[in-house]
């Protein structure tokens, strides 16, 4: 699943008419995996902030969350990052674009992993 943050931290508007629907969706047993983008130096208190909004709104319906991602290499915050991870991969074209294909390509590889 995957989101921009828009504002200062709010979900993209898509999210606002299909959160409600995915909450109450069966999804017990899958595994989900999040990405999103972000501006880290603008918005570092809710850098990707919409995957932590997401994120909380499925975790206690039985998922199992892959996909972490490290938050080495990040300035940003919010409620994505949880004990040291972040919910996701979050990307910030604005800053870091150079590492995006780099990111892209080492978290596919992890998901790879955790999903089989």
């Amino acid at each position: 699943m995957g989101s921009s943050t828009w504002g200062l931290g709010e979900l993209q508007d898509d999210w606002n008419d299909f959160l409600p629907r995915l909450e109450k969706v069966e999804l017990s047993g899958k595994k989900v995996a999040f990405f999103g983008t972000g501006d880290q130096e603008g918005f570092g208190d809710t850098f990707v902030e919409a995957l932590g909004i997401i994120h909380d709104a499925i975790e206690g319906k039985g998922v199992t969350v892959i996909g972490k991602w490290p938050s080495d290499g990040y300035s940003g915050t919010g409620s994505a990052l949880k004990d040291g991870f972040f919910v996701g991969l979050p990307i910030d074209e604005s800053n870091q674009s150079d590492m995006t294909d780099d990111r892209i390509a080492a978290w596919t590889e992890q998901l790879k992993w955790e999903i089989a």
